[in-house]
């Protein structure tokens, strides 16, 4: 029950700003019968379980207000005071650990629980996708889903410097400092079986028409710089590599003798030279 202003009219006032003595006698009685009607709602209505005690002063026409609910005598800082369910006050002390917690509080639908001190885990974040994390974040790079290290699948990623073991079966052996494999624009490497490839630094092997060299084949070594060999178009060396036999040679022409002369060999130095004879 409440008393406001609006209830308690103020009594009319004369010309010289004085009330009425019998319009002042009936705002007396009106305001204490006011009082008087909270004091019996207090005596009739509130008992000593409801922890608030309301005592109207009929001498001095005050209203007093007492209350039996305890508060806690003391607590520290970051510590919560809450309504337990007996009902009082009971405290919730501050987390001083070195763990950050929130304040989680669970109810039944109806009721509530008091409040507790609880660390932050996965299993207490709501489930969220990948859309939903992209948005929570604001200097990611690329787009599309979350990736984890296990058998992710990346979509024309762009990478830097990257270390790798292996690409599509592809066994990648890293070198000690750093190499460089470079395939023109547009060209195709391909081996169809395992492939060496050793010599000196600066050194280019041009192929323009191919090269086969079938098994069991020997070696073929060019032992003094600017030594050249040419093989030209309808010439032939033929060598049975199986049976060790002498080479057959088609067409072969001998520069510096002489037509109709029989050739014969002269030294090691100068080979072959004309002979004397015809």
């Amino acid at each position: 029950m409440s008393v406001k202003a609006r209830d308690i009219p103020l009594p009319r006032k004369l010309a010289d700003g004085s009330f009425d003595s019998r319009d002042f006698e009936s705002w007396m009685r009106n305001v204490y019968g006011k009082f008087s009607s909270i004091n019996n709602f207090v005596n009739d209505v509130l008992n000593a379980g409801d922890g608030i005690t309301l005592t109207f002063d009929d001498t001095n026409n005050t209203l007093e207000v007492k209350t039996t609910v305890s508060l806690p005598a003391s607590t520290a800082t970051g510590d919560i005071i809450y309504a337990n369910d007996t009902p009082a006050w009971d405290v919730l002390t501050g987390n001083t650990s070195g763990t950050l917690k929130y304040l989680a509080q669970t109810g039944d639908g109806s009721n509530s629980a008091a409040p507790e001190w609880v660390e932050i885990a996965s299993s207490t974040l709501p489930t969220m996708s990948s859309a939903t994390l992209r948005g929570l974040i604001t200097d990611e790079t690329g787009s599309g889903l979350a990736v984890f290290n296990t058998s992710p699948t990346l979509v024309t990623p762009i990478l830097g410097v990257a270390a790798a073991t292996s690409i599509n079966k592809l066994t990648i052996t890293a070198p000690a400092t750093g190499s460089t494999l470079t395939i023109a624009d547009g060209k195709t490497l391909t081996a169809n079986n395992t492939l060496i490839l050793s010599g000196t630094d600066g050194e280019t092997l041009t192929l323009t028409k191919g090269l086969t060299v079938t098994t069991n084949a020997g070696t073929l070594a060019f032992n003094a710089a600017g030594k050249t060999l040419t093989i030209e178009l309808d010439s032939l060396v033929n060598q049975d590599l199986t049976t060790d036999s002498s080479p057959t040679f088609a067409t072969v022409k001998l520069s510096g003798l002489t037509d109709g002369k029989i050739p014969y060999h002269v030294d090691d130095a100068t080979g072959l030279a004309d002979s004397p004879l015809y």
